[in-house]
């Protein structure tokens, strides 16, 4: 919950301060702004008005508590931090992430949670997030207060106003993740050096052949146990995906059915009540903020358009969205008609056209990029940019290559049965191709 929302909004029979020009000043017993001397409840007031004050405060506080819900029992860590660092707002499982109480971090460093070796990163990637003014994220070693340690990756995005500087951060911890990679790592290092060893110690011509057939048949066995285990790995990573993906619909649903409806009636009950002046314009503009904040938590999570509409209409969304959050124009050429994907693949398919657009933003040195979306046999999409570039020889797009990222988008392809290609060199620009397999339609009884 944004602070201007919890200084706008209180719980019955507490004291409470707003801002005006005056300076702020105590709202009254009732709960109601007090604002340019006079409260939006006065003596005289006919009893009609004085009932839709009150039921308007009611349906603020209504829609706060259930904000804030909604925001506390989210699966997800969720943080807010100022300019300097300070904790200002943390739900239960940012809590449960850090080891201590929610009374406990409000208001402490969050770098006193960052481990010794990562903070110099974790100090570099917030200034950059102030000074670039878009969003970053970083993965870090975290300490927790009982001592523990655990790998985080934080998702953060910039709040600048003329006011405040502060920022909002997303806290997933993928230290599971990172162990089972390095213990696979490990194994593959450990599996090749026995082999290595045992075909060393094999010296003697009488006993090559069947040294060279028994480390076949080895090699062979450990390939497709490192090939099962790849496939279960995959397997894990894409499902926890879709089910966080099922996850941010249904918190999406809940805030655009539950919240978003009792600020809709709070404000037609402020429109009803026929009351004018600072305090009203005050007001209206109280809910006006809470009503975009919920648009784009809403978005955020799942943007409602891609269940609706399809594919094609969600991708033009995500240009719009682009120019607005980088000042990457986009263009976007075919996929007017209806796409025959699965619910699961058209969400698989948006996440990833969105990061290869991010990827462009974010390196290519480009203002404009161009998405092409082609039904044949399968649906084809390309996203392409004519930016920086880099040496797709050079660099394996792999986790030992550096680009997790871009690995992470053809695991997650092949998994819906698709495939990823990636050609680019230096400043020559970069394109990105996606073949996506259309739902099989089956015959009714």
């Amino acid at each position: 919950m944004s602070n201007g929302l919890k200084r706008g909004l209180g719980k019955k029979g507490r004291r409470r301060t707003t801002r005006s020009e005056g300076g702020r000043r105590p709202l009254s017993g009732s709960g109601m702004t007090e604002q340019g001397g006079r409260s939006l409840i006065l003596k005289g007031q006919p009893a009609r008005e004085r009932e839709n004050a009150r039921a308007i405060q009611s349906g603020l506080v209504n829609s706060r508590d259930h904000y804030a819900e909604l925001f506390n029992r989210a699966p997800v860590a969720y943080l807010t931090l100022d300019r300097k660092g300070r904790i200002l707002e943390s739900n239960r499982m940012a809590s449960v992430m850090l080891g201590v109480s929610r009374k406990t971090v409000l208001r402490g460093a969050f770098s006193a949670f960052v481990a010794e070796d990562s903070r110099k990163e974790w100090g570099l990637e917030y200034d950059a997030l102030f000074s670039e003014g878009v969003q970053r994220s970083c993965d870090l070693e975290m300490r927790k207060a009982d001592g523990s340690s655990a790998t985080v990756r934080l998702q953060m995005e910039p709040v600048l106003s003329r006011r405040e500087r502060r920022s909002h951060v997303v806290m997933i911890d993928i230290t599971e993740r990172v162990r089972s990679e390095r213990r696979l790592s490990m194994e593959n290092v450990s599996l090749r050096a026995d082999v290595e060893r045992q075909a060393s110690l094999m010296s003697e011509r009488r006993f090559r052949e069947m040294a060279v057939a028994r480390d076949v048949s080895q090699r062979r066995e450990t390939e497709r146990q490192l090939d099962q285990y790849r496939k279960d790995l995959r397997t894990m990573s894409l499902e926890l995906m879709l089910a966080e993906e099922r996850e941010r619909q249904r918190l999406a649903q809940d805030l655009h059915d539950g919240l978003g409806q009792t600020l809709f009636t709070a404000r037609l009950k402020l429109a009803e009540a026929g009351i004018s002046g600072p305090v009203a314009q005050s007001l209206s503009a109280i809910l006006e903020d809470i009503a975009k904040t919920v648009n784009t938590l809403t978005f955020e999570l799942s943007p409602p358009i891609l269940r609706l509409l399809g594919l094609g209409p969600a991708v033009r969304w995500l240009a719009d969205d682009m120019k607005a959050r980088y000042g990457l124009a986009v263009q976007v050429d075919g996929g007017n008609g209806p796409l025959p994907l699965g619910e699961d693949t058209a969400m698989v398919v948006f996440r990833i056209v969105r990061e290869l657009l991010i990827n462009v933003a974010k390196h290519a040195g480009v203002k404009l990029a161009m998405v092409s979306i082609r039904k044949g046999s399968s649906l084809k999409i390309t996203v392409e940019d004519s930016g920086a570039g880099f040496d797709v020889t050079a660099r394996s797009l792999s986790v030992e290559g550096g680009h997790f990222g871009l690995f992470s988008v053809r695991e997650r392809l092949e998994y819906i049965g698709g495939a990823f290609k990636i050609e680019s060199a230096p400043g020559a620009g970069t394109r990105a191709s996606l073949t996506v397999p259309f739902a099989v339609k089956t015959a009714s009884a």
